[in-house]
């Protein structure tokens, strides 16, 4: 599927890119489970080269973040179905070509139709796709950040449930096998916030070189650095939990 979104009063409308993949005033397209000939009408739109679905997954960082022909190309790995039993990652592509940010990702992290809905209520900031970019980044991480809460939520009460334990021998090593399903669950959902972390926090670096080089606006990298410090801040505290 592909969507765009434009510059309409003070805020962004969305429309089905089904004739046009841009206009004039277009700027943000995104690209959710993409056919092949999306993929190429953005290509052709805007003379750059999707990467596909293979190249995405790639871990080098010389393969996730690059430049190429005036564009610059960001992959990070993102939380999703964080409000599941089950939460997994996904990496998504950020694509700023000029004035136009385009997004490609094959899963539906909340954290975009939250910030979707955003656009379309009106927010007169977002006038490029750099302000897209940053805004979307900004609802990853508060989405990452509840999600790390709920986490050190669980991670107390088990805590508190291994060291109040009471009654018997068999009833207590029975209540120690579940705990010990519910530690290793934990582990696991740590271990994915620690690479959505550190994937996130890669991507900021490299996007803060960029805007030095495009000379933007000193409030965008104000708001960069911000988003920096809060993902370093959670990455620190994810290793605490994992510790714990």
């Amino acid at each position: 599927m592909l969507v765009a979104y434009d510059r309409s009063g003070v805020g962004l409308q969305r429309r089905e890119a089904a004739d046009a993949a841009a206009t004039d005033a277009t700027v943000w397209l995104d690209l959710l489970n993409p056919k092949r000939e999306e993929e190429t009408k953005v290509e052709r739109a805007l003379k750059l080269e999707v990467p596909t679905r293979e190249e995405q997954r790639e871990i080098e960082a010389s393969s996730r973040l690059y430049q190429e022909n005036g564009a610059q190309f960001m992959t990070a790995t993102v939380l999703y179905q964080t409000d599941s039993a089950e939460p997994v990652t996904t990496p998504v592509t950020f694509i700023l070509s000029g004035n136009r940010l385009i997004t490609l990702r094959y899963a539906d992290p909340r954290a975009f139709s939250l910030f979707a809905a955003r656009c379309r209520k009106g927010d007169p900031t977002l006038t490029s796709g750099l302000a897209v970019l940053i805004g979307l980044i900004e609802t990853i991480v508060d989405r990452m950040a509840d999600f790390i809460e709920r986490v050190q939520g669980e991670v107390d009460q088990l805590s508190h449930s291994i060291f109040e334990m009471k009654g018997g021998m068999a009833s207590r090593q029975q209540r120690f096998d579940v705990l010990l399903r519910q530690i290793g669950r934990e582990g696991e959902y740590t271990s994915r916030a620690r690479e959505a972390t550190h994937s996130l926090g890669r991507m900021l670096t490299f996007l803060t070189q960029i805007v030095t080089e495009r000379k933007d606006d000193k409030l965008v990298k104000a708001r960069i650095r911000t988003a920096a410090r809060d993902v370093a801040s959670l990455a620190d505290h994810v290793s605490f939990l994992s510790n714990k």
